[in-house]
């Protein structure tokens, strides 16, 4: 480990002053940030009164559907055109 003597810096060539690559496993990380943070993508889901369908995500982005294009179940669950379904992953929805 070569040291100039004026600066106190190690000299070009050192192997051992390369520097920190950072953590590349990191134990939580973006998994956090994922679930709980700003990256977070959270969609709600809500049946209006008059009785379209509005989905809104946590970014701020809402989208509202009219009841042709969706059909909701005796169990409450909502099942939506597949035209409708490309379009909303286009614009960054997550759909389970």
């Amino acid at each position: 480990m070569d040291r100039d003597p004026k600066t106190g810096r190690f000299l070009p060539g050192n192997k051992a002053a390369v520097g920190n690559r950072g953590n590349r496993n990191p134990k939580w990380g973006n998994k956090n940030a994922l679930k709980h943070g700003f990256y977070g993508k959270v969609s709600l889901w809500k049946v209006q009164n008059d009785g379209n369908l509005r989905i809104s995500q946590s970014g701020g982005l809402a989208v509202i559907i009219k009841p042709s294009g969706f059909i909701k179940d005796k169990d409450g669950s909502i099942m939506l055109r597949n035209d409708i379904v490309e379009k909303l992953r286009d614009m960054g929805f997550v759909l389970r």
